[in-house]
């Protein structure tokens, strides 16, 4: 049955049922509008939960990439070096070849002198001795050279330069 409300002078239909639907709606609708209103706090409160448990790992990752990162310019830094060093060895090459001939030069007239002093003994009961042939060091004393050098000399001329001859 109808009643008629006095402060808008409408009739309104009282339904029970009616009246439970109209009231859970309302509720539904209440509690949807507080959800979205505190959806960004939760959203807030999520991201900064997510961010203390993440954060102490990245801070740790960070400083080792850091080290890496450090010790990698120290690498490229001797390695840098290590090629500069090599290449410097590169022109040096004549100054060991020249150092070579010097000592090959040493060990000739060291020889020679030893000649001279045995010759000088023997020439006592020897007269004349020609001696001509190829002065040839054992490997013992000079290293193994890439390039096959051998010596030649005349006993005649003592003082006389080696003769070099490449094969």
């Amino acid at each position: 049955m109808p009643t008629i409300v006095p402060e808008t002078g409408l009739y309104v239909a009282k339904d029970l049922v009616l009246e439970h639907e109209v009231k859970k709606t309302c509720e539904k609708i209440s509690e949807n509008l507080h959800i979205i209103a505190n959806e960004p706090s939760l959203a807030c409160y999520r991201l900064q939960e997510h961010i203390h448990k993440s954060l102490p790992q990245m801070v740790e990752i960070r400083q080792e990439v850091n080290q890496v990162n450090e010790d990698l310019h120290g690498k490229c830094f001797d390695l840098d070096y290590s090629v500069s060093a090599v290449n410097s060895m590169h022109g040096s090459l004549q100054h060991f070849q020249n150092t070579f001939e010097l000592l090959r030069n040493c060990m000739f007239m060291k020889q020679q002198l030893n000649f001279k002093e045995s010759s000088g003994t023997e020439k006592k009961t020897l007269k004349v001795q020609h001696f001509s042939g190829s002065f040839d060091h054992n490997s013992s004393v000079l290293p193994n050279l890439p390039t096959g050098l051998t010596y030649s000399a005349s006993a005649d001329d003592p003082c006389q330069k080696p003769q070099v001859s490449q094969h």
